[in-house]
C-alpha cells in the first residue's frame, strides 16, 4: 500500500468516525438520557447538566479527529516520519488524557452530589479506560515517529 492510498484510507476512516460520532452525540446520548429520565424521577432535574456535561467530553474527540486528518495529510505528502506529525500525535495523547480525566472527575462529581449511584461510576470507567488507551497509545506513537524522524533526519547528513 502505497502512501497516497494509505492516506486515503484513514481520511475515510476519519470521516467515518466523524459521522458515527455526531449520531452518537446527536441521537443515542439524548435518548439515553431522556429514558434515565423517565425511569428514575431523581435525574430529571440535573438532565441538562448531564447532557451538557457529556457534549463538551466529546469536544476533545473532534480535536483529535482534525489533528488525525493533519497527519494523514501528512501521510499523503510522504511525510511519515516528522516532528511535525510527532507533535500532533502527542497533543491528542494530551487530548485524550485530558478528556479521561474530565470524565471521571465529573462523574464522580455527578455521583457525590446524586445523580449517580455507584453502578453508574462504574460503568463510566468504560469510557475512561478507552480513553486512557488511546492517550497511551497516541504517546508511544509519537515517541516512535521523534525517533524515527532523528534517524530520518542522521541519515539526510550522511553523504
Amino acid at each position: 500500500m502505497n502512501q497516497k492510498s494509505l492516506s486515503t484510507w484513514l481520511k475515510g476512516a476519519i470521516i467515518c468516525l466523524a459521522l458515527i460520532g455526531a449520531a452518537v452525540y446527536a441521537f443515542v446520548i439524548p435518548q439515553y438520557g431522556h429514558t434515565i429520565r423517565a425511569l428514575e424521577s431523581y435525574s430529571v432535574r440535573y438532565y441538562w447538566a448531564w447532557l451538557i456535561f457529556v457534549l463538551i467530553s466529546g469536544i476533545p474527540c473532534y480535536i483529535a479527529l482534525v489533528l488525525g486528518w493533519k497527519v494523514s495529510v501528512q501521510i499523503g505528502l510522504d511525510n511519515s516520519f516528522s516532528y511535525v506529525n510527532a507533535a500532533m500525535l502527542r497533543k491528542v495523547a494530551v487530548l485524550a488524557a485530558a478528556d479521561a480525566l474530565y470524565f471521571f472527575a465529573g462523574n464522580i462529581v455527578f455521583w457525590i452530589i446524586g445523580i449517580y449511584e455507584p453502578r453508574d461510576v462504574l460503568i463510566s470507567l468504560l469510557p475512561v479506560g478507552c480513553a486512557g488507551a488511546v492517550s497511551t497509545a497516541g504517546a508511544a506513537l509519537s515517541h516512535l515517529i521523534r525517533k524515527a524522524a532523528d534517524i530520518k533526519n542522521d541519515n539526510d547528513l550522511t553523504i
